[in-house]
């Protein structure tokens, strides 16, 4: 589950890269992007095979088996519009319309976006358009679908300290072919808030959401979620502080509230400077989940993370800093079947970035440290892991572009049956006309 979870992020990390040049052109007039690209996802693990025979004379003790979940060379296509941006006395818009190919796949991609600024208020439209076909063999469930989202956000400002803000969204999913777990949706919801701004820059914001989801196919998956959230951004004596509390309320509608939870998150990151170039970073993220009904699938949970890097800033012209320091995240479930799955993770983090002046921007990221099981069994085993993120995006001439993305999840135990490995890789090269 955890691997699924993780090829979860790392695919979305991978959607987050591609999107990222999307309206990256400032200037007004029509623009052309084109490139090439190649997406790649791959998971290695190793299974016990004592049953596996080869032939009459021979068998394995474990097979190493291998799954592609995405490999594709690409190539794109996109054409792009923006009005005038010293023009003010109009909405500001920017449209993209493209065609993105892969050996066997293409998808036709629309966008707009539309932002008018007022004395006191500001309204900004964004609208998203996707189809996705099979054009060479047979489809696999869920790969043929079309999404439409959308969002309108609204900002008043009510004094010189306090503003409201206020955003309606929709997401509609519709797959080509509708099977177990592959169900049609749409998404609504509305979130409203307010912003309150000190004299020495500090913020304090609260806001709150409704959405619900409907499912035309299972009423079982239409739910109704109520979240809120308490942020603050700002110095506390003389540190950096980012913290948010948020609370969040699933309700699916069933007689006997199944999957019903109600989750508590907070999230905090405070920055100390030590002198000009060093600085020491706190971090910690804690969630609790209460089921309604606990069951086999669903637990109350709670899992929490720590850190503690130390740092040092490089360069005046350009931003280069790097990180090192411990970390442990904590798993426990209260469970009336089994507490197998609790762990503890002690690991070591080490990192850099830099931002240079449009040229070249990056990030590093890698873990290393060991997952400790509360309890032995005979499905779990403790492990090293190796865990490692890195973002990239360089001019290279003129404005031609290269992005890339590399993500990988080593996992080393001792019997070797039960390692696993995950790779990501996205990178594309593209150039603006």
């Amino acid at each position: 589950m955890l691997h699924i979870i993780r090829l979860i992020s790392l695919t979305l990390s991978l959607f987050i890269i591609n999107a990222g040049t999307v309206f990256a052109d400032s200037s007004g007039g029509f623009n052309l992007r084109a490139g090439v690209g190649y997406d790649y996802i791959s998971q290695e693990y190793f299974l016990e095979s004592d049953s596996i025979i080869l032939n009459p004379d021979s068998s394995l003790n474990s097979v190493l088996l291998k799954k592609d979940y995405l490999d594709d060379k690409k190539g794109f296509l996109f054409l792009g519009y923006s009005s005038d941006p010293e023009n003010n006395k109009n909405f500001k818009q920017k449209y993209e319309i493209g065609w993105e190919q892969t050996d066997e796949l293409f998808r036709i991609l629309g966008l707009a976006r539309l932002d008018k600024k007022w004395q006191k208020s500001r309204l900004e439209g964004n609208f998203r358009l996707e189809m996705k076909e099979n054009y060479k063999g047979d489809s696999a469930p869920g790969e043929e679908l079309s999404i439409l989202n959308s969002y309108l956000d609204y900002r008043y400002q009510l004094s010189n300290n306090t503003d409201f803000r206020s955003r309606v969204y929709m997401e509609s999913v519709k797959f080509d072919t509708v099977e177990t777990y592959i169900y049609n949706y749409s998404r609504y919801g509305i979130e409203l808030g307010f912003g309150l701004f000190t004299n020495n820059f500090n913020s304090i914001s609260f806001n709150s959401a409704v959405e619900i989801r409907d499912v035309p196919d299972s009423n079982q998956l239409d739910y109704t979620l109520f979240r809120g959230n308490l942020g603050y951004f700002g110095t506390v004596l003389g540190a950096y502080v980012t913290a948010d509390f948020g609370l969040e309320s699933r309700n699916y509608g069933q007689p006997d509230s199944r999957d019903d939870y109600l989750l508590l998150s907070l999230n905090s990151d405070t920055k100390i400077p030590l002198g000009k170039n060093y600085f020491l970073t706190a971090k910690q993220n804690v969630e609790y989940f209460n089921f309604a009904q606990n069951d086999f699938i669903n637990d109350d949970y709670y899992l929490a993370r720590f850190g503690i890097f130390g740092g040092r800033n490089f360069g005046q012209l350009s931003s280069f800093s790097a990180f090192f320091g411990p970390e442990i995240e904590l798993l426990n479930i209260d469970s009336d079947y089994t507490n197998d799955d609790d762990y503890t993770e002690i690991m070591v983090t080490i990192g850099a970035d830099y931002f240079g002046k449009k040229k070249l921007f990056f990030m590093i990221e890698n873990k290393f440290g060991k997952r400790i099981y509360k309890n032995d069994s005979d499905y779990r085993s403790e492990f090293l892991f190796d865990r490692a993120n890195f973002i990239g995006s360089a001019t290279i001439i003129g404005d031609l572009n290269f992005d890339i993305l590399l993500s990988f999840d080593l996992e080393f135990h001792e019997n070797q049956s039960d390692n696993s490995r995950l790779y990501l890789v996205s990178g594309s090269l593209s150039y603006h006309f």
